[in-house]
C-alpha cells in the first residue's frame, strides 16, 4: 500500500514540561479516472465520469471538480462506488478536460487528478466522433476530418506532461 503521512503536533507552551504528543495522520494516495459518454462512439450529449480509487481499498468519499484547463466545469459529489457524474455545458472545439478528487481528510484519503482528456466538441455542444478507416487507422477520408482524424473534433487521452 502506497501512504503518505502527516505528524500533526501541539504546541509547546512556556510551562510545558512534558514531551509534545505527536498525532500521526494516514494519507493514503488515490487515483481519479475520467470517462466520457462519447467514448462509445457515438454522437450526443456529453457526460463525464470520475471515479476515485484508493490505495487502501476504502471507497473514498467527497467532491470531484471538473475541469476544462483553467475553467472549473462544475463539481459533483461521489456516490456510494466512488463515481462523480457532471452533465458541463461545454464550447464548440475541443476541451482538455481534467477531474480532480479534493480528498478527504476525515477518511485520510489524498486528493489525485486525473490524465487529460481531449474532448472533441461540436456547435450543440455534443459530442463529436472518430472516424476510422477500413485499414484500422484513424482515417482523413474526407474534408471534414482535422490532422487528428478527428470528424471536427473526437476524443482522446493524453498523459499529463510536466
Amino acid at each position: 500500500m502506497t501512504a503518505m503521512g502527516a505528524i500533526v503536533a501541539t504546541p509547546l507552551t512556556a510551562s510545558a514540561s512534558a514531551p509534545v504528543p505527536l498525532d500521526y495522520q494516514p494519507v493514503v494516495a488515490t487515483t481519479t479516472r475520467l470517462t466520457s459518454s462519447c467514448e462509445s462512439g457515438r454522437p450526443g450529449p456529453i457526460a463525464l465520469t470520475a471515479r476515485v480509487t484508493s490505495a487502501g481499498g476504502t471507497t473514498p468519499a467527497g467532491l470531484v471538480s471538473f475541469s476544462n484547463g483553467s475553467t472549473v466545469l462544475g463539481s459533483a459529489s461521489l456516490d456510494m462506488s466512488g463515481q462523480a457524474v457532471l452533465n458541463p455545458s461545454l464550447p464548440a472545439g475541443r476541451a482538455r478536460i481534467t477531474a480532480t478528487f479534493q480528498g478527504n481528510p476525515g477518511q485520510g484519503l489524498a486528493s489525485s487528478t486525473s490524465e487529460r482528456l481531449v474532448q472533441g466538441v461540436n456547435s450543440e455542444g455534443r459530442c463529436m466522433t472518430r472516424r476510422h478507416s477500413s485499414h484500422g487507422g484513424v482515417g482523413n477520408t474526407n474534408n471534414n476530418n482535422n490532422a487528428d482524424g478527428f470528424a471536427g473534433g473526437g476524443h482522446h487521452k493524453r498523459g499529463r506532461h510536466g
